[in-house]
């Protein structure tokens, strides 16, 4: 097995080494440029292989794979010779030398090619996590979380957790790591929704018939009409904290 280091760790330990080293006032400029590409090349190889390290997680937990869009693929061959052959020729040059061969401009644009693919594969992950999440979202997850006797109110608010982690869309998250989170997030909340929820379903079916019209009234979006506060009612809400949640609204 070949245990020497890659092309790239070798190239990346001489600007290492050139940069720690060549700090006079002359090569000052030269170290700065280098160790700005060095670092942009670092960040970009690292955020690429986080991605590509937790597509097989990302796929088995049912998100779909993203596509490189087909237009950069010849962009990214040629990207990946230019570095390979930028990085060969780099070792043992003199700094200014170094310096001019990393900071051309067709340099830069093959570097802003690999941060710029990072970011539209890191997108469609964001909106391949959104997906899973309206594919796991649990039955009832829309409907109005009601305490009632007979229920923890922890559970209650278990459930309330859990509808807030599927009715808050995936957008914007900045890493591989923050999906995985989230994704891992969903799964979990799966399971406890499941685990808990049926606890507030029987809780419901305990109640008398005209509580239950009054709560699947009133916490429908149209609310409940005065009909149905009926004495059973009345009765209902003035035990413990049933009236907490409870807001008349006068419409017009």
């Amino acid at each position: 097995m070949n245990t020497s280091p890659s092309l790239a760790d070798r190239a990346e330990t001489t600007l290492i080494r050139l940069t720690a080293v060549l700090t006079d006032k002359k090569n000052a400029e030269a170290v700065s440029r280098i160790e700005n590409v060095r670092q942009r090349a670092k960040v970009a190889r690292e955020n690429l292989n986080a991605l590509l390290t937790a597509l097989p997680a990302m796929e088995a937990a049912g998100v779909a794979r993203p596509q490189l869009p087909s237009a950069k693929s010849k962009d990214l061959a040629k990207a990946r010779q230019a570095f390979k052959t930028t990085a060969s020729s780099v070792a043992g040059k003199e700094v200014d030398d170094i310096a001019s061969r990393v900071s051309t401009a067709t340099f830069d644009s093959y570097l802003g090619l690999a941060e710029n693919l990072y970011n539209i594969l890191l997108a469609q992950l964001n909106k391949a996590v959104d997906a899973r999440r309206i594919e796991l979202s649990p039955d009832k997850i829309s409907e109005p979380i009601v305490a009632l006797p007979g229920v923890a109110y922890s559970d209650i608010l278990a459930l309330q957790r859990i509808q807030r982690t599927f009715q808050t869309p995936v957008a914007g998250l900045a890493s591989v790591s923050e999906l995985l989170k989230r994704l891992k997030e969903f799964e979990t909340a799966v399971e406890e929704w499941a685990e808990k929820r049926p606890r507030l379903d029987e809780a419901t079916q305990t109640q008398p018939e005209q509580v239950r019209r009054f709560i699947a009234a009133a916490t429908s979006e149209e609310g409940a009409p005065w009909e149905l506060l009926t004495d059973e009612v009345r009765d209902w809400l003035s035990i413990g904290d049933h009236s907490d949640s409870i807001r008349i609204h006068l419409r017009s």
